[in-house]
């Protein structure tokens, strides 16, 4: 099952990312993902 994360800019607009099952199939206690975006100003991050 992928890592699903919803990401809200300050314009309310909303991006959803899909993060594959096997960067976690390793370590379930600890996932680390580093993301670069071209649009600036997001409000939150959140897993869905």
């Amino acid at each position: 099952m992928p890592i699903i994360i919803e990401w809200t800019y300050k314009d309310g607009s909303k991006e959803i990312d899909r993060i594959p099952a096997q960067i976690w199939r390793y370590n379930e206690q600890n996932v680390k993902k580093f993301f670069v975006k071209k649009r600036s100003g997001f409000d939150t991050a959140r897993p869905t």
